[in-house]
């Protein structure tokens, strides 16, 4: 790597069985030479332990910090996609790298985002820096936040006064790759702006209510 300080793009895998994850500190002199590589454009980590494998290394320590100084120094990167299943703190590294790129220099350039890095549900005003976040990505056409598997919400209408508008609703339905929107038939009477056509890369997310979807079919139509 350290002949390679004007690569355009890089794409790292490191699996259980690779050499790396027996060696933290290899782990991060690789992400100390990636971090002079400052004409990237398109950057793919990927620190995989199938199954999840307890016992192994946690990288947050050793990620997390490169990954601040990539971002504000590879001034041209455009893509930037990121799978690791070996952080202590999902929610925290989730956050961290999400604010980091938010807030460099890079944030303008950023066309596609794909943020993989364990499962975690966002409190209320998690949702909202979010929302505050991805606001600054103008020029994004792909944004995967991977990580983020719900909300716990008081109501659905604490939800939506968090995410502010329909457009950064429709923001976290197509990054969570959603199937569907479920409500309460009251709640879809009052947010009647909700009935907005969702549609996806040509994929249209319905939005249905509880009655339809735990309905009590007759024994005739079950069988």
């Amino acid at each position: 790597l350290s002949q390679l300080e004007n690569l355009e793009v890089l794409k790292l895998k490191i699996s259980k069985n690779s050499l790396g994850l027996q060696d933290k500190e290899l782990i991060r002199d690789i992400m100390e030479q990636i971090v002079s590589m400052r004409l990237l454009k398109n950057l793919n980590i990927e620190f995989i332990v199938p199954g999840g494998d307890d016992d192994s290394e946690k990288l947050d320590e050793v990620i997390i910090p490169s990954l601040k100084t990539i971002f504000l120094k590879a001034q041209k990167l455009q893509k930037f996609s990121i799978h690791c299943n070996q952080m202590q703190n999902s929610r925290q590294a989730f956050m961290s790298i999400l604010a980091s790129l938010a807030r460099g220099r890079i944030a303008s350039n950023l066309k596609k985002l794909r943020i993989d890095v364990g499962k975690f549900m966002p409190e209320e005003c998690e949702f909202r820096q979010i929302t505050n976040f991805t606001e600054r990505f103008l020029n994004i056409e792909t944004l995967k936040l991977m990580s983020i598997c719900g909300l716990m919400s008081q109501s659905m209408q604490d939800f939506l006064e968090t995410v502010q508008n329909l457009e950064n609703l429709k923001k976290f339905v197509e990054a969570g790759e959603a199937s569907a929107i479920v409500i309460s038939p009251k709640l879809m009477e009052e947010n009647s702006d909700l009935a907005i056509d969702l549609t996806f890369d040509g994929k249209e997310i319905p939005i249905w209510t509880f009655d339809e979807v735990f309905e009590m079919h007759s024994e005739i139509e079950e069988a």
